[in-house]
């Protein structure tokens, strides 16, 4: 494949890039593949009808950082309003020791990898407080604001963004992603 071609096509997409760390670069070199698979099944664990939605999945060359090389996100639509989330479902993420760019000694930090984590389903009444409930309600609608990026933008059209002739879409002014490799961190 061609070297940091899904790093530079994510990056080259406002809705996706500001979520890229430093940290995450040197992993990211390695994604091979994204996928979005449209579905429409009964969601896992809940007593709910059948519903469609998106699956987002991204495969990893071998690399020294991960022990899974495909990561996945599922996002469950209210059937009667697709644009609105019902139910994302993050995956179990297997990383080598020391290696999980979110992680910093016992310290957690932003990360494009956050995008997978399983979110807890909406607390019981008072089990959270207003600021809770924002921050949750914040977080979900950033997460799938990523993944509609990619189902809309960045999937379909990936090689254009990856040349540039797809230019930023919003007016804030943007700047590349520096992909040095001074120290060929992502280098096996």
């Amino acid at each position: 494949g061609v070297p940091d071609f899904w790093l530079t096509a994510m990056s080259r997409c406002s809705a996706i890039a500001w979520r890229i760390t430093a940290r995450d670069i040197p992993v990211l070199r390695f994604l091979s593949d994204v996928r979005c698979i449209e579905f429409e099944k009964t969601p896992p664990a809940q007593e709910m009808p059948t519903m469609g939605g998106f699956r987002l999945e991204f495969d990893f060359a071998p690399n020294k950082f991960l022990k899974s090389q495909t990561l996945s996100k599922e996002y469950w639509l209210n059937e009667e309003d697709s644009d609105v989330l019902e139910l994302p479902v993050g995956c179990d993420m297997q990383w080598n020791p020391g290696c999980h760019p979110a992680q910093i000694g016992a310290h957690a930090v932003a990360s494009f990898f956050d995008l997978f984590q399983h979110t807890d389903p909406a607390p019981e009444e008072g089990a959270a407080t207003p600021r809770e409930l924002q921050q949750r309600e914040m977080q979900l609608e950033d997460d799938f604001d990523v993944g509609l990026a990619f189902r809309h933008d960045l999937v379909p059209a990936a090689l254009r963004w990856y040349t540039g002739e797809i230019p930023p879409e919003d007016d804030e002014p943007w700047e590349e992603l520096d992909f040095a490799d001074d120290d060929d961190e992502g280098e096996e």
